[in-house]
Parts: C-alpha cells; sequence; structure tokens
C-alpha cells in the first residue's frame, strides 16, 4: 500500500536538538520505528525473490507426489537403457507397454513396426505390483497423477484385466491397441518399482508405497 506523507507542521515544530524552527520552514519527521524509503524498497526487493521461490517450491511439493506415489516426471521416466545402466534405483521409467497371452508383460524401448508389435532394443519384463501410468496429456496435464494400472498375477491391469482383444476393457487408453493375442501401446507409458536385473518388481517401490 503507498504510503501518502502527512501534511508538515510549520511554526511549531522542533528538530532532533529541540531547537525552535524558523517560520516556515518545514521540518521533515521519521517516526524511530519506520525505516528509511531507501531500506524499505531494498527489503522489498529481497523478500520478493525468497516468497516466490517459496511459492514455487510448495506447488513443486504438491506436483510431486500423489496419495504416497511420486508423480512421473514431465517426460515420463528415463528410457529403459538408462534404467538398465543404472547402479541405483532410477524410479519412474518410460517405454511402450506391450503384454502378449502367456508371456510376462514387457516394457519397451522401441517397437517394431509389424501387426502385431514386437520389442524392440532393450526391453524390462515387469512382475506383480508394478505400476504404469499413461502420458501427460491435454486431459490430464503435468501435475496430476494420469490413468493407470498395475500387473497383477502377469497381468496387465487397470481395475479389472486388460486382456487381448480388440474390444477389451483397456483399448480405451491413450495409444492403446489389442488384436487378440498382444495387448500394446503405441505411445510411451511410465512404470514404476524395484529394479532386479532385468526385471521391475512392486515390492519396496521407490516413490511410495505400491
Amino acid at each position: 500500500m503507498r504510503r501518502v506523507p502527512s501534511q508538515q507542521p510549520v511554526a511549531e515544530a522542533r528538530d532532533s536538538s529541540s531547537r525552535p524552527l524558523l517560520l516556515g520552514h518545514v521540518a521533515s519527521f521519521r517516526s524511530p520505528f519506520q525505516p528509511p524509503q531507501r531500506e524499505v524498497m531494498m527489503s522489498r526487493r529481497l523478500l520478493s525473490p525468497m516468497i516466490a521461490a517459496l511459492f514455487l517450491a510448495a506447488c513443486g511439493s504438491q506436483e510431486q507426489s500423489e496419495g504416497g506415489i511420486s508423480l512421473p516426471p514431465r517426460d515420463g521416466g528415463v528410457t529403459v537403457s538408462e534404467a538398465l545402466a543404472s547402479s541405483s534405483q532410477v524410479g519412474w521409467i518410460r517405454g511402450f507397454l506391450l503384454a502378449e497371452r502367456d508371456q510376462p508383460v514387457m516394457l519397451c524401448e522401441a517397437l517394431v513396426e509389424s501387426f502385431p508389435p514386437r520389442c524392440g532394443g532393450a526391453a524390462l519384463i515387469l512382475r506383480d505390483g508394478v505400476l504404469w501410468r499413461e502420458p501427460y496429456s491435454a486431459s490430464h496435464p503435468f501435475g496430476e497423477m494420469p490413468p493407470g494400472g498395475g500387473i497383477t498375477d502377469g497381468v496387465l491391469t487397470t481395475n479389472q484385466p486388460c486382456g487381448y482383444e480388440p474390444d477389451g476393457p483397456c483399448v480405451g487408453l491413450l495409444g492403446a491397441a489389442a488384436s487378440g493375442e498382444v495387448f500394446w501401446t503405441d505411445v510411451a507409458y511410465s512404470v514404476i518399482g524395484t529394479l532386479n536385473g532385468g526385471e521391475l518388481r512392486g515390492s519396496e517401490a521407490p516413490g511410495g508405497d505400491l
């Protein structure tokens, strides 16, 4: 709020030495509790970046977790190759989901262009308890947990098994398709679990209790 200076006394004013001031000489008063204007401006300049940083930190912490599970990063996570090359747990990993009937669910770094598609390049086997999430989109922007599910009894699931049929319950997911024997996603999803060699398991997953 802009401070409006009060009208200064003229004849009866006294300076700090208590000597009378000449008539017509305007005294300049400052309360002992009021800092000089220059100091106030400098304080505001110093506080503004601090307030902005605290606000961003609060927003960031809100965006980093939901229900005890960390949100996937904006890019979806590290690649499968980066995860396999890491000597520690890496959190969210991005790749294409591929589930073939009677085979383990896979996270593929790339898909071979065939029908149905196959994993190309590096791949991870996804075991029970692993969580997966759709990529961020206009309907689920960054900062909001995207829809997803997990791996249960070796099968890709949401609130029910996804199955492998073209009209299965998971075909409506972003970029999802099925051929009758294979379910896959044409866009990279994010998964989280605990790395164990070429597998990703659900127990003790980083980022929260799965």
